[in-house]
């Protein structure tokens, strides 16, 4: 196999050879780590804990400035968020538009936390995990009710 590359723009263009003696196997062990298959439970109370959590998560993660761990945690609430948006019709007609609207800002927030925690601009990342953490609260305020 050969690769050409370019450390710089419009810089010199370098050629690696390599040479393997038979295919690579995968080797990939499936662990139970922050990556691994997740699933949103079917009872709310369990549903607006592990939401509760997720923030927590992302709230230490940002104190301990590992702003490229956010992802998983930030992707998880928004999985819990719509998952809270699909019971929406057993909460009170008034309730509704307010837990669609909150369910909006988690979905927004997560993909701010990613896009932010990728770059490593602390100001956007806790910004992104600020406005995830209000939207998460104000989800919890009413199916709390």
């Amino acid at each position: 196999m050969t690769a050409k590359v370019r450390f710089t723009r419009g810089g010199e263009e370098y050629r690696f050879d390599f040479t393997f003696a038979e295919p690579s196997l995968d080797k990939t062990v499936v662990s139970d780590g922050p990556v691994s298959l997740f699933e949103v439970p079917d009872d709310v109370k369990e549903v607006r804990k592990l939401l509760v959590n997720r923030v927590a998560t992302i709230t230490e993660l940002v104190k301990k400035g590992a702003f490229s761990e956010v992802w998983v945690p930030a992707f998880q609430a928004k999985d819990l968020a719509i998952a809270l948006d699909l019971r929406t019709p057993q909460l009170a007609v008034a309730d509704r538009p307010v837990a669609h609207v909150a369910v909006e800002r988690v979905v927004r927030a997560a993909w701010a936390l990613d896009a932010a925690g990728d770059i490593g601009n602390r100001a956007d990342v806790e910004e992104a995990s600020n406005a995830l953490n209000d939207a998460a609260r104000d989800l919890e305020r009413v199916f709390a009710r």
